[in-house]
């Protein structure tokens, strides 16, 4: 290195020349990792002159992963989105926290970009499943409506809902999925998870209600170790949830059986722990009988 170049590099680092070096070590080192990771042959190598080769578009992701490049340089990667920056939280980050689903993920776009520009969001979320009753995030301009159908075709909209209903308007209007609803199931020993996942079908498809928006599958401990409960849960990406079998006991349940009562000291499965998982909330679907399976569908509060 020239005097002139020394000089220009202690000029920039404050008289030091540390930080240069630092980065030419760095670079040292990415370039050695590269090489070793893609290795060029020896008659092509004069055509790099010492440069780090380009990387192939094919090199597969497993082969990328096995690099660190903030490693390399002693960097610590941050991955920052424009609301970041606006001191903003995305929408899809406020789903995220809330632990919703998002319905059509490529409406996220045009609400965040609302977002940014200021401009007004309509929402529709009549049980307040966003907490926004009381004033929406920081930098979120909302009005509210009362039903989906309010919300303007082509303006930036925003509903909650555990209903199988689609967004009227994909691209503007952000359909969001509360884990709200609580199966209970009741089933004799041995009923296999098709017949579970068939009925929880059916019932969800008579009633009008998203499976998205299932939070668990819920039952006696009675059936802690029926393999079909478990396999229909995880089938759905679901917790399988089991309520003690004597606190069923202390649930009044609208269709109470006979024949439960004499077997199992309860008045009923389905019923009662689905109310009792949701927190005593409302039975959307009372029991429903399956060939080897009963079904009740209650929404958490």
């Amino acid at each position: 290195m020239s005097e002139s170049s020394r000089r220009e590099d202690k000029k920039d680092t404050g008289g030091t020349g540390e930080q240069p070096q630092l980065h030419r070590d760095a670079g040292r080192r990415l370039q050695q990792e590269l090489s070793n990771l893609f290795p060029i042959p020896d008659e092509a190598a004069t055509q790099y002159a010492g440069n780090v080769p380009k990387l192939s578009a094919q090199v597969d992701e497993q082969v990328l992963r096995k690099l660190s490049v903030s490693d390399l340089i002693g960097a610590c990667p941050v991955i920052t989105t424009a609301t970041d920056s606006a001191g903003l939280t995305a929408v899809d980050e406020l789903a995220r926290q809330k632990g919703f689903l998002l319905a059509n993920p490529g409406a996220v776009r045009t609400l965040n970009g609302a977002l940014l520009e200021g401009r007004l969001i309509r929402a529709c979320d009549p049980e307040n499943r966003l907490g926004w009753s009381e004033g929406a995030p920081h930098g979120y301009r909302a009005r509210f409506v009362s039903r989906p159908e309010e919300l303007p075709l082509g303006q930036p909209g925003l509903s909650v809902s555990w209903r199988a209903e689609e967004p009227q308007d994909e691209a503007c209007h952000l359909l969001l999925r509360p884990r709200c609803l609580v199966v209970g199931l009741g089933c004799h020993p041995g009923a296999p998870v098709s017949e579970i996942l068939g009925l929880i079908a059916s019932v969800f498809a008579e009633h009008g209600l998203s499976q998205a928006s299932i939070a668990c599958l819920t039952s006696t401990t009675r059936r802690q170790n029926e393999p079909g409960l478990a396999q229909a849960a995880r089938a759905l990406q679901v917790p399988f949830i089991c309520v003690e079998h004597d606190t069923l006991c202390s649930v009044q349940v609208p269709n109470p059986s006979p024949h439960v009562k004499k077997h199992l000291g309860v008045d009923g499965i389905c019923e009662a722990s689905a109310m009792i998982q949701a927190g005593q909330g409302k039975l959307l679907v009372t029991k429903t009988k399956g060939r080897n399976t009963t079904l009740a569908v209650a929404l958490a509060k």
